[in-house]
């Protein structure tokens, strides 16, 4: 007994050991969750920062300008600014942990030429524009800012740094601009929202961008995971990295609205993925590497992408080639044009036959809107014909880009007319209107009267019976005017026709049902032989079905391949047709051979 309650006590001291860490565990959560910030002006946030020295560590606080911080504001002339110097000329670590900067007045706070060691943005909510101006890195730490949210502008600034700018899911509400030269450049996980109250009374004459990188040079930029919300705002671009200098460009997995890429130049190295941009991408004097962009088009796809033309009397606006009034400017359609093939001879130089083939059709797209244009413009037949077969080869084979469509395409056009045939007489089977009353007839006779199955057999092959019992008495037998060996032909075909009508007539007698004639039949019997007559009426009509469609599709396929080698049906309705299915095959054959070797060709 004092053994079993030993064990028991250390059973229960066991199981209370988890209880209680995860007791204390919650403690401490809730003390993390219940700490309160202190509230700081300016004048001590400095104070701090100069006591600490070199190694600046900031946490929980919240800072908000107070009366005696007037000695930090900054009159700009057309703005004013905080400015927040750097404690000494040599190289500070600042640390920025759970902090909030709450600036009622709107003032923007700017660290200005600040030599770190290390900056580490952790768990920051700004409210003001926060600025970088001329500050360097001392080591190969990187710039580290995460969980933070900014409600207004963030802006780095100054000349060339050798460093790493790492954001990690942050969130901002109004934009992000880089005009410092960093060595790479990194955004994971981040979101930008669109503050609409600000945008919507932002310069309309302008475009604005939600993360701006543009006109600056990087090593390398990264972005992966991030989203961007526009908010419907007609002047709001997402990604601006026009006339921008990279070494290498990695774009993951990205949902953005707008992306800016005019006069950029991409020196190493492209590599983009799972982009879905809903808008458009400007492209207009884009250069990258062409064997070391990975870049598949189904980013791009859509035509999505477009120039962006500055105007004198408003904002630059997307120039892409989709309404009559943009395609009549010619000197746009070409340089737009000239972009789009610029793309397509990448695909073709890394050897991506998917993208290529793809991007080529979304090319002929816009030539053949440009043909319906020039044709409302100058309906000539010419025009007409060139527009028509255009939209004949994109229908049909993606431009020579497709066989297996082609293939598909021509397999649809052989059914379509096969069930044509379905309906007209073909000498191949003999199934006609008349055969269908010939065995109308011949079924009504075996109900009204007492003839048999087998009676009404040799009733329907009597003039076979008689033409083979001739052959019999006038050949087989003339030994007189015949010789052996030409008589000695016709015995087989006697033998097997009449081994063959042997075996049906004796087939007929097992099948035999009514013995009689069908008013003579019991209620019951009548019942029996009605649904069995019903059963072969329908397997009847489905056999007949299978016969017809089969030589109509085999008459299809004769007359789409080779037009049926100089022969048609007599009848004027199906012969009319197979002329016309003849010419569709004919073209339809012509341009899926082209389309095969182009990408045969394609392959070498």
């Amino acid at each position: 007994m004092k053994k079993f309650l030993s064990l028991l006590f250390l059973l229960v001291f066991v199981i209370s050991i988890p209880a209680t860490w995860a007791q204390s565990d919650e403690e401490e959560e809730e003390v993390v969750e219940t700490i309160e910030k202190h509230q700081i002006s300016l004048s001590e946030l400095m104070q701090l920062i100069n006591e600490q020295g070199n190694e600046v560590f900031l946490q929980d606080l919240i800072i908000t300008p107070a009366p005696q911080d007037a000695k930090f504001l900054i009159d700009k002339i057309f703005y004013k600014i905080y400015e927040i110097p750097a404690p000494s000329s040599e190289a500070s670590s600042l640390y920025l942990y759970n902090c909030d900067f709450l600036f009622e007045d709107g003032n923007a706070l700017v660290f200005d030429g600040w030599n770190f060691l290390k900056l580490n943005i952790i768990g920051v909510n700004a409210d003001c524009p926060i600025r970088f101006n001329d500050c360097t890195l001392a080591a190969g730490y990187p710039i580290r800012i995460e969980n933070t949210s900014f409600g207004n502008d963030i802006e780095f600034a100054g000349d060339e740094i050798d460093g790493k700018l790492s954001l990690n899911n942050c969130q901002f509400n109004r934009s992000f601009k880089c005009r410092q030269a960093f060595s790479v450049v990194l955004f994971d996980g981040c979101t930008f929202d669109a503050d609409s109250s600000y945008f919507v009374n932002a310069d309309s004459e302008v475009n604005h961008y939600q993360l701006d990188i543009g006109e600056t040079a990087f090593g390398e930029v990264q972005l992966k995971n991030c989203q961007f919300h526009q908010a419907g705002i007609s002047n709001l671009l997402s990604i601006n990295m026009s006339a921008a200098e990279i070494g290498k460009l990695n774009l993951w997995k990205l949902h953005l609205h707008s992306l800016d890429l005019t006069d950029l130049s991409v020196e190493k190295s492209i590599l983009g993925d799972s982009l879905q941009i809903s808008d458009y991408v400007a492209v207009q004097n884009f250069d990258f590497p062409a064997e070391n962009t990975n870049l598949p088009w189904y980013n791009l796809d859509g035509e999505k992408l477009c120039l962006l033309v500055s105007s004198q009397n408003a904002r630059p606006f997307p120039y892409q080639a989709k309404t009559n009034e943009y395609i009549s400017n010619t000197l746009l359609y070409n340089e737009l044009m000239s972009c789009y093939n610029k793309i397509n001879g990448m695909y073709q130089a890394r050897g991506d036959r998917r993208s290529t083939n793809s991007s080529y059709i979304e090319i002929k797209n816009l030539e053949t809107r440009m043909q319906r244009y020039l044709y409302q413009v100058d309906p000539t037949l010419n025009l007409f014909i060139g527009y028509h077969l255009n939209q004949f080869l994109s229908f049909f084979s993606d431009y020579a880009t497709n066989p297996a469509k082609s293939l598909l395409i021509s397999l649809y056009t052989i059914l379509i007319f096969a069930f044509i045939y379905l309906l007209t007489y073909s000498e191949w089977d003999g199934i006609n209107f008349r055969y269908f009353v010939r065995q109308y007839m011949l079924l009504a006779d075996y109900f009204m009267t007492d003839q048999s199955l087998k009676d009404l057999y040799k009733k329907d092959i009597k003039e076979e019976h008689e033409q083979f019992e001739k052959m019999k008495a006038s050949y087989l037998r003339n030994k007189a005017d015949i010789p052996l060996m030409v008589r000695g032909l016709g015995y087989p075909l006697y033998f097997l026709w009449t081994a063959r009508q042997t075996f049906s007539l004796k087939l007929y007698e097992k099948i035999e049902l009514m013995h009689g004639q069908w008013k003579q039949l019991s209620r019951k019997r009548k019942t029996l032989i009605g649904v069995l007559t019903a059963i072969m009426l329908l397997l009847f009509f489905i056999a007949v079905l299978l016969i017809k469609f089969v030589n109509s599709f085999i008459l299809s396929i004769n007359m789409f391949l080779a037009m049926g080698f100089g022969k048609t049906p007599d009848g004027r309705s199906p012969m009319y047709l197979t002329v016309i299915e003849g010419l569709i095959g004919w073209l339809m054959i012509t341009i899926f051979t082209i389309t095969l070797l182009s990408q045969l060709l394609q392959a070498w």
